[in-house]
């Protein structure tokens, strides 16, 4: 009986250091992805535009939503915030700047996203649209 004990405590222990191992990778993975973001990538009712920070750096850009609601961001170094919108709850105004890949400002009743991509993903681009809408 006391060896089914021992064994269960020793399970236990492998299973809490592999827990701890997999916490330690996934911190590493998101720290060594999130990298320096070099394009604000803007989504609003189904059009993207990428604008390239290094270009706007210290802009302000007015993105119009097809609701007739307005934002506008202001791109500053490596970070983007927003400093302007006409929604009723204001959230994506709360929401401070965001300078990692893997953050981003929504505004959900302007239907807008705004998130900042890496180099391996727009290399190139310096500020485009792109309509995703499927053609009927």
């Amino acid at each position: 009986m006391d060896s089914g004990i021992k064994i269960l405590k020793k399970m236990d222990i492998v299973l809490i250091v592999a827990f701890i191992l997999l916490a330690i990778g996934l911190i590493f993975i998101f720290t060594w992805t999130a990298g320096d973001a070099a394009y604000v990538r803007v989504s609003v009712n189904h059009n993207v535009s990428f604008f390239n920070m290094a270009q706007y750096d210290g802009q302000e850009i007015v993105i119009e939503s097809a609701r007739g609601g307005s934002n506008t961001i202001l791109i500053e170094g490596d970070r983007v915030r927003m400093i302007h919108a006409d929604c009723p709850d204001q959230l994506c105004m709360r929401r401070g700047a965001i300078s990692e890949t893997w953050h981003d400002i929504t505004c959900l009743p302007n239907q807008l996203v705004v998130t900042l991509e890496g180099l391996q993903n727009n290399s190139g681009y310096d500020g485009i649209r792109i309509d995703v809408r499927g053609g009927h």
